[in-house]
């Protein structure tokens, strides 16, 4: 089945997204047919966004989940029309990898350890690194081989468990940013963020290289709310901590915090 050709008018698509789509659109057929869940591996952000907006516009019941509260990566499952989708019907594995602490590693050491084992990037959901290790979320399938990892490069594992709390934020590490802006403004805060003058932080937005909440907003107008999280592709995601007053001037007290 190919995908509805009404969406394909309506958005530039390259051939790499249309056979993506080609494929969220025959899980949501099977998914609404045989009544029984279907999920995708975990999807960038990029993905998510234009699976939610293929969603959307075909009418099919999904949901998303990454395995954590916070999640980026996360795996879109479909359901049938009598479904009560769950975070629970989804088929990942919550592992935490510990080591002493202070522990000398990175994303890069954790994800690099895990691709070793032949599995492919896309069956990998966040990694969460912490003062004493790492926590990440999996395709259920994988969950044997890599719960069998004794070292991560050279520093050796303490442990690999199964983790069934999915409320990890107080192992997240952030960088703090304090300013004064103007507004609210998408683009003033992707220019505050990432350090970018405020005119290639709009072409970023205008570019769908930015995303709020999990969804790609095109429009450098865009006004956030306290709380709320932005993804700018090849800089990082961040959260928007603080709104405080306004300085004499009219200029807002904000902090953004970068994922670390």
């Amino acid at each position: 089945m190919g995908f509805d050709s009404g969406f394909k008018v309506a958005h530039t698509l390259s051939p790499e997204e249309r056979l993506f789509l080609s494929h969220i659109d025959d899980s949501a057929a099977l998914a609404s047919k045989r009544g029984k869940p279907r999920f995708t591996r975990f999807l960038t952000t990029a993905q998510a966004a234009l699976c939610e907006s293929y969603c959307r516009y075909i009418g099919t019941k999904y949901r998303f989940y990454g395995g954590f509260a916070s999640s980026e990566r996360v795996m879109c499952g479909f359901f049938g029309e009598y479904d009560e989708p769950s975070d629970e019907d989804f088929p990942i594995t919550r592992l935490r990898f510990m080591v002493r602490p202070p522990s000398p590693l990175t994303h890069r050491d954790f994800l690099g350890a895990i691709m070793s084992l032949g599995v492919e990037r896309e069956m990998i959901g966040d990694i969460v690194v912490c003062e004493d290790g790492a926590y990440t979320a999996l395709c259920s399938e994988i969950t044997d081989p890599v719960s069998m990892l004794e070292k991560v490069g050279s520093t050796g594992l303490k442990s690999v468990e199964v983790v069934y709390d999915d409320d990890i934020s107080s192992v997240y590490r952030f960088e703090e940013i304090s300013s004064t802006v103007a507004s609210l403004r998408l683009d003033v805060l992707v220019s505050t963020a990432v350090r970018l003058s405020r005119e290639k932080a709009s072409q970023l937005v205008r570019q769908g290289f930015v995303s709020v909440s999990g969804a790609y907003d095109a429009r450098p107008a865009t006004t956030l709310e306290q709380g709320q999280v932005f993804s700018v592709r090849g800089y990082g995601r961040f959260i928007l901590d603080t709104v405080g007053n306004e300085t004499k001037k009219g200029r807002i007290h904000i902090r953004i915090l970068k994922y670390l």
